[in-house]
């Protein structure tokens, strides 16, 4: 089974979630961690503890905040020794993406959400085509 780890500086993995599940309701396979919450936390333990917590035949898929930023270079360090896949820069519409069609094979899965997740950046001054509709989400 597949499961995804969102994680990131302050509450950025759960206020993404929190966006997530007014859209598309509660993820059973859906981890969060916020870190630097609070100066006693051990982000590399709470990352380790996290990815003990699934079976080994789990695919892991690890969302985080800013390449670069402590949060991501605290995963960096788990490539070598986890099975795990890294993706940074995480938004809304990679977590959207990828909760509804977890089911695909995750190296599709992988290069598909990033994919759609670029073209979700859009300038809207620039944009000319886009029609606004009335819709509360």
């Amino acid at each position: 089974m597949k499961k995804i780890v969102l994680a990131g500086h302050g509450n950025f993995a759960s206020g993404l979630y929190s966006s997530a599940k007014i859209i598309l309701g509660e993820q059973n396979f859906v981890s969060c961690l916020d870190c630097y919450v609070n100066q006693e936390q051990d982000v590399e333990k709470e990352i380790s503890d996290i990815l003990d917590s699934f079976d080994e035949n789990d695919e892991i898929i690890c969302l985080t905040d800013l390449f670069g930023g402590s949060v991501n270079n605290a995963f960096m360090k788990i490539i070598g020794t986890k099975d795990i896949k890294l993706i940074t820069g995480t938004n809304l519409y990679l977590l959207i993406y990828l909760i509804l069609n977890i089911e695909m094979e995750i190296d599709e899965l992988i290069k598909m959400s990033i994919k759609e997740a670029k073209n979700g950046l859009i300038n809207c001054n620039l944009s000319e085509s886009i029609n606004i509709e009335d819709d509360k989400f």
